[in-house]
């Protein structure tokens, strides 16, 4: 079996980390190592972190800084950091089913496949916003109806993972233009490299609404729709 490293980016994630830990300490299949970023923050996010390194020694978790602030820099840093053959990307405020590691193990005991991604949808949101992600997920990736939209797959980048060779030969984050989200660019330089990435119909994870809460469901379908990442992700994006 493949070795899986979780890298997980925070950012002021008090109020969320200790959740997502909680859920990884309980999968059927346990994680190698949890790399978690702390991308420049500024709240107890990295205390809470050690705190929970000791809760759960099982996680074999591990503290890393990155001082330059935006979500490919922490992304860039984790995977540096990380030593699994897999390298299973995600955020701070996600839950995870408990077949989360076990369904990514499986899928990548097939050579052919370089990178997968799956499903997200939110626990806290009303239960229509979850019905606009499922036809996303039809419209957006080139399977069934979505053959007549794209040719390319889009990943996920809090349920994404990537064979280690794949991240190196493609340079990982560092070329990634500015005001372009981190996974938008991956997809891009997995397919343009000519790896394989696979959409993992039942890799599910459980994100939080609340970057929308601001804008409710109108933020949320005017970042679908017209790709609004500016104004929903600031932290994401370029800094220098």
């Amino acid at each position: 079996m493949p070795t899986i490293s979780v890298v997980i980016c925070a950012y002021n994630e008090e109020d969320w980390i200790t959740r997502g830990l909680e859920s990884l300490s309980q999968q059927e299949r346990l994680p190698d190592e949890v790399i978690v970023v702390d991308n420049a923050s500024t709240d107890t996010t990295a205390q809470i972190v050690k705190n929970c390194a000791a809760k759960y020694p099982q996680l074999n978790i591990r503290l890393v800084h990155e001082a330059k602030k935006g979500l490919h820099h922490a992304r860039e840093a984790g995977w540096r950091a990380a030593t699994g053959e897999i390298v299973a990307n995600t955020d701070a405020d996600i839950t995870f089913p408990a077949d989360w590691l076990a369904i990514i193990d499986k899928t990548f005991q097939n050579p052919a496949i370089d990178a997968i991604t799956g499903i997200v949808r939110y626990d806290d949101a009303p239960a229509f916003i979850n019905w606009v992600t499922w036809a996303c997920d039809q419209l957006f990736q080139p399977e069934g109806i979505g053959k007549l939209i794209t040719q390319e797959y889009v990943l996920n980048g809090g349920n994404s993972a990537y064979r280690r060779s794949v991240l190196e030969a493609v340079n990982g984050y560092l070329d990634k233009p500015a005001n372009v989200l981190e996974d938008r660019h991956m997809s891009h330089q997995i397919h343009s490299n000519g790896y394989h990435i696979a959409f993992i119909r039942n890799l599910k994870v459980w994100h939080t609404f609340r970057r929308f809460n601001k804008d409710g469901w109108r933020g949320y379908m005017n970042y679908i729709f017209f790709y609004s990442a500016e104004n929903v992700y600031p932290d994401h994006l370029s800094e220098s």
